[in-house]
């Protein structure tokens, strides 16, 4: 990004730029690493530089390890159906192949941990998951606390992130428009007819993993 200034005689001058550096997580996923502030004689005068939480890194983007909010689980996943046994037309049926619970240390994969100010001063982050209901995990972090460090004393400013009711840390059950669905895994059961004098006739089951309402 370029910044320009007119001067009397309606010429733009260039005035300073904004670089973005970039790089990769492991995946690939592109990361910002710096904001560098460069003058009209393209010498750095400020720079910004970011990190982040690199282990475990963020697997590639098709990846079938997610919990029911699509956060990251860490979770060897062969499919997005929660393992269960299923009970239909009196037969007990084994179905499918995920773990879909969230899991705090797999959900913090490359989330920014630093800022390194121009004045030498920085920041850190923590995070922790969210909480409903009687305290049960949800996908997804939220702030529980930053430091502000000046540069020359070892003494942050600290900020502490409290939630819930009476700060417990749990949140409100969310209820969907459609109504409250206690099952993050749906059974559908669809029954079927032919008209081929009753030998046909027969049901089937669709089942379908999916982000939880609650």
């Amino acid at each position: 990004m370029k910044v320009y200034e007119k001067d009397p005689s309606g010429t733009y001058i260039i005035r300073k730029r904004i670089a973005l550096g970039e790089g990769y997580f492991s995946g690939p996923r592109l990361k910002l690493t710096d904001i560098k502030e460069i003058d009209a004689t393209v010498n750095t005068i400020k720079k910004h530089n970011f990190y982040y939480h690199e282990n475990p890194s963020l697997p590639e983007h098709t990846s079938l390890k997610q919990d029911w909010w699509g956060f990251y689980n860490g979770r060897y996943n062969t499919s997005l159906i929660k393992t269960e046994t299923i009970n239909f037309e009196g037969f007990n049926f084994n179905v499918g192949g995920a773990n879909r619970e969230p899991d705090s240390a797999y959900m913090k994969a490359c989330i920014l941990e630093k800022i390194v100010y121009p004045t030498g001063g920085y920041t850190f982050f923590n995070y922790e998951p969210h909480f409903y209901g009687a305290h049960i995990m949800a996908g997804g972090l939220r702030v529980s606390k930053i430091r502000d460090f000046d540069g020359s004393s070892a003494t942050p400013v600290t900020k502490i992130y409290k939630y819930g009711t009476g700060e417990s840390g749990d949140g409100l059950q969310l209820v969907p428009a459609e109504g409250l669905n206690s099952s993050k895994q749906i059974s559908n059961f669809t029954w079927w007819a032919t008209d081929c004098s009753g030998c046909c006739t027969g049901s089937r089951m669709t089942i379908k993993g999916q982000p939880a309402y609650d």
